[in-house]
């Protein structure tokens, strides 16, 4: 690695808060075994996630991770609180491999890339319930709101990622004409509405 970059790299790990330190930590032999262990009482934790999607903006980006620390540094005493801001593109192909064999059923009609941004929170203590549902709304709200005023914003939330408070949203999401389409389908297989727990 560049000298220079590694120093930079280096000074910019040693001014971030604590709480995202251990994100730069990779499992070596040494301690993968002791890492395995403690990722046994996983089970303990509660688990929360919220999504939102955005086209390709380094702006949009930048103001989401500010505001996704600002979230977290505010309820950083909540218990085993383990906060992640994660980011997966829909790339191109993908995109155009979704358009084959009569389309898809998520609404998706575009060339350009789409980044899903996953707010994924685990902690302890159920009287951290609240906390952590209000820290989640505040980031997705704010970063919502910056994608709008910047015009990245995309109305696809990807259904395994959206919390329950977006439940209404996800085949909204899907536009009209895939809304009805899935409609129609459930319908026909389904008339007595037995295998769905809401309406689309």
């Amino acid at each position: 690695m560049n000298q220079t970059v590694s120093v930079n790299c280096q000074y910019a790990c040693s001014r971030l808060s604590a709480i995202f330190r251990s994100a730069l930590h990779y499992p070596d032999r040494d301690n993968f075994a002791m890492g395995a262990t403690r990722h046994i009482i996983v089970c303990q934790y509660k688990n929360l996630f919220a999504t939102l999607s955005v086209s390709p903006s380094r702006p949009l980006l930048s103001a989401a991770l500010q505001i996704f620390q600002q979230e977290v540094e505010s309820i950083k005493t909540v218990r085993g609180l383990v906060p992640n801001f994660i980011c997966y593109p829909l790339q191109r192909n993908a995109l155009a491999a979704m358009k084959q064999r009569g389309g898809n059923a998520l609404g998706i009609d575009r060339d350009e890339p789409l980044f899903i941004i996953l707010i994924s929170t685990a902690w302890l203590d159920r009287r951290d319930d609240a906390t952590v549902n209000r820290m989640t709304e505040n980031i997705i709200s704010r970063i919502e709101a910056v994608a709008k005023e910047l015009k990245v914003a995309d109305r696809y939330l990807y259904i395994n990622y959206a919390s329950a408070a977006q439940a209404d949203k996800v085949f909204a999401g899907y536009g009209e004409k895939s809304r009805r389409r899935l409609r129609d389908i459930q319908r026909s297989v389904d008339p007595r509405g037995i295998f769905i727990s809401r309406p689309m």
